[in-house]
This record gives structure tokens, C-alpha cells and sequence, in this order.
């Protein structure tokens, strides 16, 4: 195969054409450093390395968009890789990012783990199901839950105190059990337990 031309079509493109008719994107850094230029002769094996070494390149500018813009898991950032690249080469520079620091699961946790129990008064189960289902492994949720608890322990009350602030805010009647059932209701939503609620909104009417 023969090139037949070379073109920037982006800041970063180039579009390589053939004699035979065939044309390919390919990221302009890993057409410089193959030396390509109109009349080189390229076999379809090495036509292939190239095209999946531009593929990461692509991909690896495209992780660092999306990091500089807000944090995020491996597991997440996989994801939005995989909707303009192919799973191998998102898979890939998830764990190259990681490998480098950019991407910190535990990190990530501990900081969104901090702010649900600091600033939306979750309880523990509904942030380890809210880190699972930004890709934090199970384990490192529940590391982010403990080191919230140890790092800022002056402004995160335990469950049972959570569940006590929020049941005080509200100033229910004890009477009115439509108000403690909805109460209830919305305090398992928050992922604090039965149990829990019930034995702290006992200790409110007493």
C-alpha cells in the first residue's frame, strides 16, 4: 500500500489516503514519528499497529478532557471511553490513568463519601450503593465510609445521631403517625436502618 496523500484535517487528525483507495484517520503525532508522507510504502500489518497506536493517543487526550473536568473512577472513566472508542483500547488507558495517578478510586470515594454524609446526611448503606454505582469496588466504599468518619469526625455525627438530628428538624407530632410513617419512609431512603429509626424515634416521644 501506497500513500497516496496526507492531510491535517483537525489540530490533531490527519486523514492518510491510498493508492488503492482506502483513506484512514490517524492522530498527527503517531503519523510524524512513523515518518508517513505521500509515496511511502506501508504494509497492512504496520498499517494496523499505527492505527491502534493513534487510538490511544486519541483516547489518552480524550481521558485528560474528561479528568480536567471533574474527577472520576477508572471503572467510570472506561465507560465514557467506550462510547468513542473500542472496549480494549478504553479498558486500556482507564488503567494507564490509573497507573499514573490521574485516576484514584480510593480518592474519589473518600471524597464523595465525605460530602454525602457531610452535606446530604446519607447514611452509610445509601453511600456505599451510591459509590458502587459510580464503579468503586465494594471495598473501597467501605474504606471511604471509615476514613470520612476518622477525618472528620467533628462535623459527622454517628448514624444514630444523624438519624436524631433529622427526626428533631422535622417536629412531628407524636400523635400524627401519618407524619412518622413518611418520616420513616424518607429516613430509608437516606439508607439509615429500620430498626435504627425506630429505636431513635421511640426516644423522641419519650
Amino acid at each position: 500500500m501506497i500513500i497516496k496523500s496526507l492531510s491535517q484535517t483537525r489540530k490533531n487528525i490527519c486523514q492518510v489516503c491510498f493508492d488503492n483507495g482506502d483513506a484512514y484517520r490517524m492522530h498527527v503525532e503517531t503519523a510524524m514519528a512513523a515518518g508517513l508522507r505521500p509515496g511511502c510504502e506501508i504494509t497492512a500489518e504496520k498499517l494496523e499497529q499505527l492505527l491502534e497506536e493513534s487510538e490511544l493517543c486519541l483516547a489518552r487526550e480524550y481521558a485528560l478532557r474528561i479528568l480536567a473536568s471533574h474527577a472520576s473512577s477508572e471503572q467510570k472513566l472506561k465507560e465514557r471511553l467506550c462510547e468513542r472508542f473500542d472496549e480494549d483500547i478504553a479498558e486500556a488507558v482507564a488503567k494507564q490513568m490509573s497507573e499514573v495517578g490521574a485516576v484514584n478510586d480510593a480518592e474519589y470515594a473518600f471524597m464523595l463519601a465525605a460530602d454525602m454524609l457531610r452535606l446530604k446526611s446519607y447514611g452509610d448503606s445509601r453511600v456505599i450503593r451510591e459509590l458502587r454505582l459510580k464503579g468503586i469496588s465494594c471495598e473501597d466504599a467501605e474504606e471511604a465510609v471509615e476514613r470520612a468518619y476518622d477525618e472528620f469526625w467533628e462535623d459527622i455525627p454517628d448514624e444514630a445521631e444523624r438519624i436524631r438530628q433529622l427526626i428533631e428538624a422535622k417536629r412531628i407530632s407524636p400523635e400524627d403517625e401519618a407524619a412518622k410513617r413518611k418520616l420513616i419512609n424518607a429516613l430509608i431512603r437516606l439508607g439509615y436502618d429500620y430498626n435504627d429509626i425506630k429505636t431513635e424515634l421511640k426516644l423522641f416521644e419519650d
